[in-house]
């Protein structure tokens, strides 16, 4: 089992990776962003804040709202 990073989480929401194209939750917490597998536990990207320059969220396009994120 993976070991979190974060001490006190956020939020934790479902998401998808296209990077690994699977299927998890997302967790942001004090120390970093964390994305885990439902299914397979070693799949995992775990991302402290020090490393994270700019973070990119949702678009508002013609009307409808698109969940995405960037990195």
């Amino acid at each position: 089992m993976v070991q979190s990073i974060n001490t006190k989480v956020d939020l934790v929401i479902d998401a998808t990776s296209h990077r690994m194209s699977e299927y998890g939750r997302i967790m942001i917490g004090d120390k970093g962003f964390e994305f885990f597998n439902k299914r397979d536990a070693r799949k995992f990207i775990q991302i402290p804040w020090e490393e994270v320059d700019l973070v990119i969220a949702s678009v508002l396009l013609k009307g409808k709202w698109i969940p995405r994120y960037a990195i």
